[in-house]
């Protein structure tokens, strides 16, 4: 796909992938790390991208 860059307005590694990420990481680096177990956007004026393209590109990136 290509993705050179996602900007969830927050995001969770739960359980087993709770400490992969090492504490005060702002930029998660996916050639390197799993993607997030659970990402949340804070729609405003941007549900539609959010529940259309963002959505089919963490579907992608496996985000559960």
């Amino acid at each position: 796909m290509g993705v050179q860059e996602v900007q969830p307005d927050i995001s969770y590694y739960i359980g087993d992938n709770a400490n992969i990420i090492p504490r005060g990481t702002s930029i998660v680096d996916l050639g390197t790390y799993s993607p997030p177990d659970l990402v949340i956007e804070i729609a405003n004026t941007s549900l539609s991208d959010d529940k259309g393209e963002k959505r089919l590109i963490y579907e992608d990136l496996k985000v559960k």
